[in-house]
């Protein structure tokens, strides 16, 4: 057989069979697809606060994650540094200024 035939014999896959095997997988493995809308503004707002460099902008995680932190004020972040509930590291990661936040809170109540 030479190229041409056993590249017809082979049975191709459509795009619509491919979505549905990646649904059933991440199903197996206890996960969903997520699809969140950012509007550009958030972008713009968390880039000009320094939460985000424009060449990050490309990647989905630091956008999600400095697009929530761009919800906090300038001021609550400025107060979370200063009391030593979050590091200047940490001002552009809304994760982890969330955990260091739940860790403070349990701290203070007991």
């Amino acid at each position: 057989m030479n190229t041409a035939t056993e590249s017809i014999d082979e049975p191709r896959i459509s795009a619509s069979t491919l979505r549905v095997r990646r649904y059933r997988e991440r199903r197996r493995e206890g996960l969903r697809l997520l699809t969140v809308e950012i509007p550009e503004p958030v972008i713009e707002a968390a880039i000009a606060r320094g939460l985000l460099k424009p060449e990050d902008c490309t990647q989905s995680s630091s956008v999600m994650r400095s697009a929530f932190a761009t919800q906090l004020s300038d001021t609550a972040l400025n107060w979370l540094t200063s009391n030593a509930v979050i590091t200047s590291e940490q001002r552009a990661d809304a994760v982890a200024i969330l955990q260091r936040i739940s860790e403070w809170l349990e701290r203070a109540a007991a």
